[in-house]
């Protein structure tokens, strides 16, 4: 994992209270990191008992339990609730955190909807709205947010760090999160010329991880064509996330913009 230190740099984690996104929350606040724990908590709209078991959420008590664990290592961080179905949220959430942290200098888009069934012959409109509402347009205009807001002036000062998965370009069984997420990293490649070069943007697309919301069986014969011979733990990608969030990570593109500016 990155030794790097996030002192005084402030750092957005969507869906931060549960899985992937705790351990980046919980990483980020290792290292010095201010940190927001970003959740969604509301009623299930739809009120039906299959939409609720499909669109579970960790709710305000888990965001609460990885903040406080973060400041009883010696950390700063608070909880955001947001809902990213709602075009207002990132906006709020900014202001929210600007407001007791600080300007962003740091935004992780962890957040996202899967549900089941999401086959051609299953999925519904619904399945198809509430995927892309949050997974795609919850992180453009998250990343929006971010773009209009950040101050910073030397290159790659601000970093966004999307998470998408691992066979987002083919992904038998889970039709719109899939796609959903090959749509995150056709927005990042284009984002990172457009914002570039004081922001990087960059993705990081795990396989898998089983967390204690999403429990996915994994036949053996899949973990054997692993390198490692075992699933992804949340460290692991939360130490890709600290990586390209560090000054260790400076691209070739930001590091020759550095140069001409320093003359």
């Amino acid at each position: 994992m990155s030794s790097s230190r996030f002192s005084s740099r402030t750092v957005i984690v969507t869906g931060g209270n549960h899985g992937i996104g705790e351990g980046i929350s919980r990483a980020f606040g290792e290292r010095e990191a201010r940190v927001a724990v970003h959740y969604v908590d509301k009623p299930l709209r739809e009120g039906s008992a299959d939409y609720a078991a499909q669109h579970r959420n960790a709710g305000p008590e888990a965001a609460e339990a990885v903040a406080q664990a973060i400041r009883e290592d010696g950390g700063e961080a608070i909880t955001v609730e947001g809902d990213l179905l709602d075009a207002g949220t990132p906006s709020r959430v900014f202001d929210e955190v600007e407001g007791l942290l600080g300007p962003v200098d740091i935004l992780v888009n962890n957040a996202a909807n899967c549900e089941e069934p999401d086959t051609i012959l299953g999925l519904t409109a619904g399945t198809i709205d509430r995927t892309f509402g949050v997974n795609v347009r919850g992180s453009l205009l998250m990343i929006q947010q971010f773009a209009k807001r950040f101050r910073g002036s030397q290159p790659a000062s601000g970093r966004i760090i999307n998470i998408s998965t691992g066979p987002a370009q083919c992904f038998v069984g889970q039709l719109c999160y899939g796609s959903s997420e090959a749509a995150i990293e056709a927005l990042t490649r284009s984002l990172c010329h457009e914002l570039a070069p004081r922001i990087t943007v960059n993705a990081v697309a795990p396989g898998p991880v089983p967390t204690q919301l999403y429990e996915v069986p994994v036949p053996r014969r899949v973990v054997e064509t692993m390198p490692l011979g075992r699933l992804g733990v949340p460290r692991d990608i939360a130490s890709a996330v600290l990586f390209l969030a560090s000054e260790i990570f400076i691209p070739r593109a930001c590091y020759r913009a550095r140069r001409l500016t320093s003359g």
